[in-house]
């Protein structure tokens, strides 16, 4: 069964691009470790992107380079969604950090749901759930949801890429936030 595009794929993809970063198709393997970096190192980056698919952000390989050995370089960093303020936050839920100032959504992978509205994702229909899995930044991984028709919108305004240096100098000020954006 081919699954539905995603509308604004080649917008969303060219933003994330013009960030020297690529997505990948990651669906039906369990993560992006092990024998299933054997399986992406085989793979192109994503031209479209597709409703019930998990995807991994990974910096655009050089020349020669796997897309194991460009991930690797990360320091399992880099993609976020960083708000000035709670009035950004345009339908976006999740459970970041304050850092610097900023709420701050730190991701390495994401997946595109279709209509759903079920009571697990609190009726969202056609969403964007990212998800860092990496208990060395934080103890819980970010999350962030965003409903589908403001991905671009949140994208084009907020979409970053945070480097090591910046995270460790953001570290000082860093506190857990909520769901509902409330700093336990």
């Amino acid at each position: 069964m081919r699954r539905k595009k995603f509308p604004q794929s080649t917008e969303l993809i060219e933003i994330i691009n013009a960030h020297g970063w690529s997505l990948y198709d990651t669906t039906g393997s369990r993560s992006y470790v092990g024998n299933s970096w054997d399986i992406i190192n085989k793979r192109r980056p994503v031209e479209e992107i597709r409703f019930d698919r998990s995807y991994l952000f990974i910096p655009t390989p050089e020349e020669g380079q796997t897309p194991k050995d460009a991930y690797e370089t990360t320091n399992g960093l880099g993609p976020s969604i960083r708000l000035e303020s709670l009035d950004d936050r345009m339908d976006i839920r999740g459970d970041g950090v304050l850092m610097n100032g900023k709420e701050t959504y730190l991701f390495n992978e994401f997946y595109f749901s279709r209509d759903r509205g079920d009571n697990s994702r609190q009726g969202v229909k056609k969403e964007i759930i990212t998800d860092l899995e990496n208990t060395e930044l934080i103890s819980r991984p970010h999350f962030i949801i965003i409903p589908s028709e403001n991905i671009i919108g949140v994208f084009e305004k907020y979409f970053g890429i945070m480097t090591s240096k910046e995270y460790q100098q953001g570290l000082p000020t860093m506190q857990r936030l909520g769901i509902t954006g409330a700093i336990r």
